[in-house]
């Protein structure tokens, strides 16, 4: 049985490994490079949400919970504009998964500082 640390800190491990997968596919299917604008990855995204009425494809749910609860939180964490690059978007969140122990500390405790 896992505490309801483990659980919270697993969910968050997906939740970054996940978003990494989105925008590497999304980067891949709209020839997206990471110089190209978080903008431009943002309303792709926001191309895929828009009018979803399938509250049962779990694809979209889980996109969605991405798109607002991580990408915009990573974002606002590191201070990173809809004008800066998908790479920094792609660095930010590859920090976090190699150094998840830290980071989710320090999330934890409060003393998070970004940029991470």
């Amino acid at each position: 049985m896992h505490t309801t640390r483990e659980k919270t800190k697993k969910i968050l491990y997906d939740k970054l490994t996940t978003a990494q997968r989105v925008i590497s596919e999304i980067m891949t299917s709209c020839l997206l490079t990471s110089d190209d604008k978080i903008a431009l990855l943002l309303s792709n995204i926001q191309v895929r949400l828009h009018g979803i009425e399938d509250t049962e494809d779990e694809t979209l749910l889980e996109l969605q919970d991405i798109y607002v609860n991580l990408i915009i939180g990573v974002m606002s964490q590191d201070m990173l504009e809809s004008s800066d690059e998908i790479g920094l978007l792609h660095a930010a969140i590859s920090k976090r998964i190699e150094n998840f122990d830290l980071y989710f500390e320090q999330l934890e405790k409060g003393t998070f500082k970004g940029p991470f």
